[in-house]
């Protein structure tokens, strides 16, 4: 059993980009957690990425834990998060699971597991010219099982001449989600900050981007006041 209130969570940090600790105290102090900050490792691209979340899981392998949450430091809790953070934890608990996203980025069409749960690995027919895939690290639950294949991710083991510079959500893409069994909530846990990306150097919208892509390819809708991610931070504030 799963109390995902109580389990060990980490969030991954650069060294440099310590003012992003800042407005994620405030995410933890929303939900009440205490955390661990991973050092990230910093080689300013996708590399550095994988890298952590990779040492991640092989230092977690190595632990008495059953579970872990790993964060990244740029993430945002939605409006309605803990009430549906509480309804996942009961169906996790009523099923077989070995890898639970918070807010995947969604570029091909999913299908509910149930009216609580999304299926990441039981996928419907994808357009090959159209839709890419699951992708995105906001913020994830691992088990052993799921932690063991993210340990192996610049190995040939799952995919013939892959190296470690596959960015580590292809390779969940590509590999974890047909290899344990995936979920994700009907609505977004998390979705990210209006930041500086030190992966692609750029200030993107990620929130605009997850939420209205959920919206195109999940069966489940949030409204599109969702899609601003100030009126989403005004409404979780009044609602606290």
């Amino acid at each position: 059993m799963i109390e995902i209130n109580k389990i060990p969570k980490i969030v991954i940090n650069l060294k440099r980009r310590s003012n992003r600790l800042e407005k994620f105290q405030n995410e933890m102090d929303y939900m009440g957690w205490q955390y661990e900050i991973f050092e990230g490792i910093d080689t300013n691209s996708y590399i550095g990425c994988g890298l952590s979340h990779q040492q991640i899981a092989k230092n977690f392998l190595e632990s008495n834990e059953d579970y872990i949450l790993v964060m990244e430091d740029d993430l945002f809790f939605m409006p309605y998060s803990k009430t549906l953070l509480k309804e996942c934890e009961e169906e996790l608990n009523k099923n077989d699971w070995d890898f639970f996203h918070f807010g995947p980025s969604i570029h091909r069409p999913l299908q509910n597991f149930n009216n609580v749960l999304v299926d990441l690995n039981n996928l419907p027919p994808k357009d090959e010219n159209k839709h890419r895939g699951i992708f995105g690290t906001t913020a994830f639950i691992l088990t052993k099982k799921s932690a063991e294949i993210i340990s192996k991710w610049d190995t040939n083991e799952y995919i013939e001449n892959s190296h470690k510079f596959i960015p580590i959500d292809e390779y969940f893409d590509k590999v974890l989600y047909k290899k344990v069994i995936s979920f994700c909530p009907k609505l977004l846990l998390t979705t990210q900050q209006n930041d500086f990306s030190d992966i692609n150097h750029t200030v993107d919208n990620n929130h605009y981007i997850l939420t209205y892509n959920w919206n195109v390819y999940v069966p489940n809708k949030l409204s599109p006041q969702m899609f601003d991610f100030n009126y989403c931070k005004n409404l979780r504030n009044e609602k606290s």
